[in-house]
């Protein structure tokens, strides 16, 4: 079954001093299945990062947003 993150549950994810970053962790390494990532929560999370964690940290969502974008398209052609 698949998980559906939101932005709350990703900022956290990323931000190790978020109140709920062990509780989100813990549930994406117990995810056996793929974790979706709606389209509409990326500009709130980019914005989340930058303002919060630097623009370091926006960058490397960026470069990962990017390649799982291109892993999903490519997988989607070889179905």
């Amino acid at each position: 079954m698949a998980l559906i993150a939101d932005s709350g549950a990703l900022y956290a994810l990323y931000d190790s001093n978020d109140a709920h970053h062990l509780a989100v962790q813990g549930v994406v390494e117990m995810q056996p299945g793929p974790i979706v990532m709606p389209v509409a929560i990326l500009a709130e999370l980019d914005y989340l990062l930058r303002v919060h964690l630097g623009m370091d940290a926006d960058l490397i969502f960026s470069k990962v947003s990017y390649r799982a974008l291109l892993y999903s398209k490519h997988s989607a052609w070889m179905t």
